[in-house]
């Protein structure tokens, strides 16, 4: 598989995976981020749900270039990696599901 189709399908389950993670409690606009909005830009998960919103609906990803995909993809590695540690994973050892895929997001990172 190509490089930037590798970046494509790997997105696709980051943004699913991210959804499952990213927790908001009080937002008044059920994380739907708005620019416009005081609460969103000064919100502690603003980027979390910034970057969300710019994945969904799901876009067209053949109109990006491998290097925006190959940035988006870094967001949610790191952040999927910081939420791993959070919960006390070990994501250079863990078996689950989301530790290996941000392994193997990681090395594919790298490779381009």
């Amino acid at each position: 598989m190509k490089y930037k189709a590798q970046l494509e399908t790997s997105l696709e389950t980051a943004r699913a995976m991210v959804q499952a993670y990213f927790e908001v409690n009080d937002c008044v606009w059920e994380k739907r981020f708005h620019v416009e909005q005081q609460q969103c830009r000064s919100c502690a998960d603003g980027y979390v749900c910034e970057w969300l919103f710019q994945q969904d609906p799901a876009p067209d990803l053949s109109i990006y270039s491998a290097e925006q995909l190959h940035d988006v993809l870094s967001f949610a590695v790191d952040y999927l990696e910081s939420q791993m540690h959070q919960a006390d994973h070990e994501t250079e050892d863990c078996p689950c599901a989301t530790c290996v895929w941000v392994r193997e997001t990681q090395a594919l990172l790298l490779t381009e």
